[in-house]
């Protein structure tokens, strides 16, 4: 909880700082690259309805996630540990801090466009919103946190 209210008391200065201008912008490449990846799974997979909407997004969000996870840890916040057993601790955290923004935003998607019948573009960016702001307060807590 404390690491929460630290977090929420340091927000406005972030907002304003040089790791939050490396993180929207590489947020929005990452952003690009999930949009541009589902879109074309969502266009071309020879899959039908449900499994399609499904696929693309998950498809879409790895590989967004991968690109993200080494900007991240590279120029954003600039974790510079070393070694095997950290590489790993940060990769699967990272990962794992994001498992719960794929399921929602996997749930959104299955209710904008197949129940709601909504355009695939404007429900996928609108679940990204969500997406962006909780994987930054994921990162910058839990993953890649200053020892």
């Amino acid at each position: 909880m404390n690491k929460l209210k630290m977090f929420w008391n340091n927000l406005r200065h972030d907002l304003m700082s040089i790791e939050m201008l490396k993180y929207t912008a590489f947020g929005f490449l990452t952003f690009i690259i999930d949009i541009g990846v589902s879109t074309l799974c969502y266009e071309y997979l020879p899959i039908k309805d449900a499994l399609l909407t499904s696929s693309s997004n998950a498809i879409g969000y790895v590989v967004a996630t991968v690109f993200a996870f080494f900007t991240n840890k590279l120029f954003v916040f600039r974790s510079r540990h070393s070694g095997k057993r950290k590489f790993l601790f940060e990769f699967f955290s990272f990962f794992g801090a994001r498992v719960l923004a794929l399921v929602i935003s996997l749930i959104m998607m299955l209710l904008f466009v197949d129940v709601f019948e909504w355009n695939f573009l404007v429900s996928k960016i609108i679940s990204n919103i969500f997406v962006v702001i909780s994987n930054y307060i994921a990162a910058k807590l839990l993953v890649f946190k200053k020892d």
